[in-house]
């Protein structure tokens, strides 16, 4: 099993984007695209605003 680090200080890596950074950025796409598509009637900052508190709400539940 491999080893993860734990880094206390943000933004001290020098290599941001790991792949568990990707991976967590791709997972939510497809529910940009659904909220785009679904919402019609909202303007694009009420959609943004939705999925940043929706993608807040899934990272702070872990």
């Amino acid at each position: 099993m491999a080893t993860r680090n734990t880094n206390f200080i943000p933004f001290n890596d020098p290599l941001i984007f790991t792949g568990e950074n990707i991976l967590n950025v791709l997972i939510f796409v497809p529910l940009g695209i659904y909220a785009g598509a679904l919402f019609t009637g909202w303007i694009f900052s009420k959609k943004l605003f939705f999925l940043f508190l929706l993608s807040l709400l899934v990272e702070g539940l872990q």
